[in-house]
């Protein structure tokens, strides 16, 4: 696990490589099809299970963001027991590490049993997935023997961040100009993840004096939301403490209440277009005395006031934010796993969700 965190800078501009142009802007027709072919699509569904529906719910934000679609995601083990309603201006995106979760196999010839058009984003090339799929988008993460898919994730949000590009420029949803700043801003994202990574010590220092208690609470707003459930996730996945995730609005209506100076709370805050509605919330979770780490962009002073701790991330577009906030939450897992004396590729009752 902790090799292939560090593995990540690479690993992404592996993906990256060939599919953005300067000049031309996403370069994906070669492999998913014509741009005339998404034209035409008015709906967006999504479906995957464990991290991968962490990463389709990133993938929701980016293409409503950009392509202003309608995007609904689902659970993969759930939405063949459903009768949705699917049309053949639908895009249904099927997200999977391996390419053969039967799960998603089956979402996927319910999907295409409705008409929709079938998009897999996987890993694993030739895999039944892609074979079953109208057509692939390939993450090129290789090969990952971690319990806790840390490539995976990081490259199916650069998959999905294309893919909303490509369905904006498609649609002519955002100018040329636009596009193609997003994409330097994409581009850079590799080098600020080397700038989080060359702190791990701190952060290891961090996990030694914060993941002392049984549970922890992640909380997120927004496009960090997902960020937060894929933290709590990792957490409990490879070190047995017990975490849930919450939208940072949401958290009144349920885990605020119980917090009291033995709880532990992550809370994500960069500087976006929610930031100061991030900042109400943490004030909530300090009220009750909670010990608060915050995962905040570089040159934030307020945090400072409001957090016990905080992790620095560089600062990026808000869309762009979950490459950076989700690294110092896999560090975070690793190194409370290894504080309790587990070993983070051999947990109690190992499962690895794709």
């Amino acid at each position: 696990m902790f090799k292939e965190i560090f593995e990540q800078p690479d690993v992404l501009r592996h993906t990256l490589r060939g599919r953005v142009d300067p000049a031309r802007g996403v370069m994906l027709e070669p492999e998913i099809g014509p741009a005339e072919i998404f034209k035409s699509i008015k709906h967006v569904v999504i479906a995957g299970s464990g991290i991968c529906r962490h990463s389709a719910l990133i993938g929701e934000f980016l293409i409503e963001g950009f392509a202003r679609l309608q995007v609904d995601v689902a659970y993969a083990s759930e939405f063949r027991f459903r009768d949705p309603v699917l049309e053949p201006d639908t895009l249904f995106v099927a997200v999977t590490q391996s390419g053969e979760a039967d799960d998603t196999l089956g979402a996927m010839q319910k999907a295409r049993d409705k008409g929709a058009f079938v998009l897999s984003v996987c890993n694993v090339a030739e895999s039944t997935v892609a074979r079953t799929a109208n057509s692939a988008l390939y993450t090129y993460s290789g090969p990952e023997s971690g319990l806790a898919s840390i490539k995976t994730f990081t490259t199916q949000l650069a998959a999905f961040h294309l893919l909303a590009l490509f369905l904006a420029s498609a649609r002519g949803a955002m100018a040329h100009d636009e596009v193609r700043a997003s994409l330097r801003l994409l581009n850079r994202i590799p080098e600020q993840i080397e700038r989080i990574l060359d702190r791990s010590s701190a952060i290891e220092t961090l996990a030694g004096r914060f993941f002392d208690s049984s549970h922890a609470l992640y909380l997120g707003r927004g496009i960090n939301f997902p960020i937060a459930l894929e933290g709590a996730f990792k957490l409990k996945q490879v070190s047995s403490i017990h975490a849930e995730a919450y939208p940072s609005a949401e958290s009144k209506h349920g885990p605020i209440p119980p917090v009291d100076r033995a709880s532990r709370v992550v809370v994500l805050a960069p500087r976006d277009t929610v930031y100061r509605k991030t900042l109400s919330n943490l004030e909530e979770v300090r009220a009750r005395d909670g010990l608060v780490l915050a995962v905040a962009t570089e040159g934030d002073q307020a945090i400072a006031g409001q957090a016990d701790y905080a992790v620095r991330i560089p600062e990026t577009d808000p869309f762009l934010n979950p490459f950076l906030t989700v690294v110092p939450l896999q560090l975070f897992a690793y190194y409370a796993a290894a504080l309790r004396g587990i070993d983070a590729d051999r947990p109690r009752d190992p499962a690895k969700s794709e």
